[in-house]
């Protein structure tokens, strides 16, 4: 059976960006709840934060999304090699449509991991917004990775500014870390009564 070390291995030596450890350590503390139930995880890579997730809270299902299909084909062999494939729902495809038709399901999520294409992040949010209840916490990373980016990705760089500046006001609150490459927790605010 594989460990977590070689999986963390494989994706440093594979140059597969995973989530970074003290950035992993604060979302398994959101995770590891009794009430959460249903995680939302964009951008499945090789399913090691998946693993990590699904190892920390025992009740939770995965609805995790990945657009390479190779990408897609590995995580489903970790999470079978670590017997988590019957908790996992693995979809192919483009997240902006894939979150869509979420949305016309009508399903809600207790936890969202927002680790997909940084770039998307801001059109992504909207729909995001109406996957969560009151309860849920959206947790996205590497929303400072823009910061060490060369010029020619400076798209990327004020696309993560202006998702900082849209969780920042209603209908979200919000708590931003400089940890690893910086990750926010985001989660809707009651309803304001004018």
């Amino acid at each position: 059976m594989e460990t977590i070390k070689k999986l963390k291995e494989y994706a440093k030596i594979n140059h597969v960006p995973v989530v970074r450890n003290n950035t992993l350590v604060h979302l398994l503390k959101l995770v590891d709840n009794p009430l959460v139930f249903n995680i939302l995880e964009i951008g499945t890579a090789i399913g090691y934060s998946g693993i990590c997730m699904l190892n920390a809270n025992k009740n939770a299902i995965l609805t995790t999304i990945e657009i390479n299909p190779e990408m897609a084909n590995i995580a489903k062999q970790n999470f079978a090699d670590f017997n988590l494939l019957n908790r996992v729902e693995l979809i192919l495809g483009d997240a902006k449509t894939v979150l869509e038709n979420l949305v016309k399901k009508n399903q809600k999520f207790d936890i969202i991991f927002l680790d997909g294409p940084k770039g998307q992040y801001v059109k992504y949010l909207k729909i995001i917004e109406e996957l969560m209840t009151k309860r849920s916490v959206l947790f996205a990373d590497n929303i400072f990775i823009g910061e060490g980016l060369t010029n020619k990705h400076n798209t990327i760089k004020h696309r993560l500014a202006e998702f900082i500046e849209i969780i920042n006001k209603p209908p979200f609150i919000s708590e931003v870390f400089t940890v690893d490459e910086g990750y926010a927790i985001i989660k809707l605010a009651e309803e304001i009564n004018n």
